[in-house]
C-alpha cells in the first residue's frame, strides 16, 4: 500500500491501523465447514458480533432492520 500512500492506515494487522477480518469460533483447517462458524467481523477498524452490534470501539445496538 506504500504506493498509494496508505501503508500508515492499512496493510497489516496493528495497533492503529484499519482492518477488514473475520473471527471464527472453528479452525477451518480441521473441517471446511468451521468457515461458517463466524463469531465476530471487522470493517473498518469497527468489531461487529454475530448480531452485527457494534462491539469495539463503541458498544453499540444495531437495531431493528425494516424492509
Amino acid at each position: 500500500m506504500r504506493y498509494l500512500g496508505l501503508d500508515s492506515q492499512i496493510g497489516s494487522i496493528e495497533p492503529g491501523k484499519l482492518a477488514d477480518l473475520v473471527v471464527l469460533d472453528a479452525n477451518p483447517l480441521d473441517s471446511i465447514r468451521n468457515s461458517e462458524r463466524v463469531a465476530m467481523v471487522m470493517k473498518n477498524g469497527v468489531l461487529y458480533n454475530e448480531n452485527l452490534d457494534e462491539v469495539w470501539p463503541r458498544e453499540r445496538r444495531r437495531g431493528a432492520l425494516w424492509f
